[in-house]
């Protein structure tokens, strides 16, 4: 799907019910590191997955308030990797890496997270939220692996 930019560039997503193992475990690596932050914790135990998406949204200082600045950290790798993973190409450079992602619009990198996450919904695919139990007990717990 090729999606337009702010800045009257393009981005192709690619499927996401194609994901490789690869490809997958950079997201769900970043899921579990922010499921592992108690405000977190906290957030998708009062509001569920609900919350976790109007932390997403919201902006830089009201995300450090409410998750501080670990959690705010781990939410801008979130953004970086699902684009890094979902973006197949776009008209920056040949290929998609981080350096040139580094050098993306701000406002572009949101498009295209958000583009991202409405193609998922769409069409099925690993989520960028996380919707995890993180009770010890639970078989979504993540083991370190």
């Amino acid at each position: 799907m090729i999606i337009n930019l702010p800045d009257d560039k393009t981005a192709v997503i690619r499927d996401p019910r194609r994901l490789t193992e690869r490809q997958s475990e950079a997201l769900e690596d970043v899921q579990f590191e922010l499921m592992q932050l108690p405000m977190i914790q906290k957030i998708m135990k009062e509001k569920g997955s609900k919350g976790f998406e109007d932390i997403q949204d919201a902006d830089p200082a009201a995300q450090v308030t409410e998750i501080g600045i670990e959690g705010f950290k781990l939410i801008r790798k979130l953004r970086r990797v699902s684009v890094l993973t979902y973006i197949k190409s776009w008209d920056y450079s040949d290929t998609v890496d981080l350096e040139t992602l580094l050098d993306v619009p701000a406002e572009s990198v949101r498009v295209m997270f958000d583009q991202i996450g409405n193609v998922i919904r769409a069409v099925g695919g690993p989520s960028l939220n996380v919707e995890v139990d993180p009770s010890p007990d639970s078989p979504t717990q993540h083991s370190g692996d």
